[in-house]
């Protein structure tokens, strides 16, 4: 329910993922979710219209979305915020991006270097501009912070990614979450 400034952006420290296709009813049609189906699942038969969604025989679309849930460090507050940022559509090669920057990241222990928990780093989104043929459109510009230097943020990332990767954490989409920028 917050607006930041796109310029400016925003800290986030990812605290886990996901991968779903969304089944929705068009906006035109009344919109919202129909059902969300985890990565691997079969899904509804469908067939690629003209712009290239995927759209079931009674007319829904399915839609590929990333979910990124993270910490929102607050600078101006000096507080934390869980968030979740689903990517779709064009944003999915952004979402790609960040991932292979999030698993980059190690640190040495006694063992040897290992991958570093996504929870260690910070990142800054902020929004830019893409156009092509069709259009312009706003997008995710993801750069690295580089690593925690609060031990309670660490804490606090490590407790939501625990949460996140029991499972009890559910998104319930609606219509209104996917919002053009």
């Amino acid at each position: 329910g917050k607006i930041y400034k796109g310029d400016e952006g925003v800290v986030v420290v990812p605290c886990g993922f996901n991968f779903k296709v969304i089944e929705w009813v068009p906006r035109e049609k009344g919109g919202g979710s129909v059902n969300s189906y985890p990565r691997g699942s079969e899904l509804p038969a469908s067939e690629k219209d003209d712009r290239g969604r995927r759209v079931t025989d009674d007319g829904h679309t399915l839609e590929d979305t990333a979910e990124h849930f993270v910490l929102i460090l607050d600078e101006q507050n000096d507080s934390l915020e869980q968030a979740l940022i689903a990517c779709s559509s064009t944003q999915l090669k952004h979402s790609r991006k960040w991932s292979s920057m999030i698993k980059q990241k190690t640190v040495a222990t006694p063992e040897g270097v290992k991958p570093a928990p996504s929870y260690g780093y910070s990142y800054r989104l902020k929004t830019g501009t893409e156009s092509n043929e069709h259009g312009d459109w706003s997008n995710w510009i993801i750069t690295d912070e580089g690593p925690l230097q609060d031990v309670n943020v660490y804490r606090a990332g490590k407790a939501f990614a625990s949460t996140v990767n029991q499972g009890a954490v559910t998104v319930k989409h609606t219509q209104e979450d996917v919002v053009p920028f």
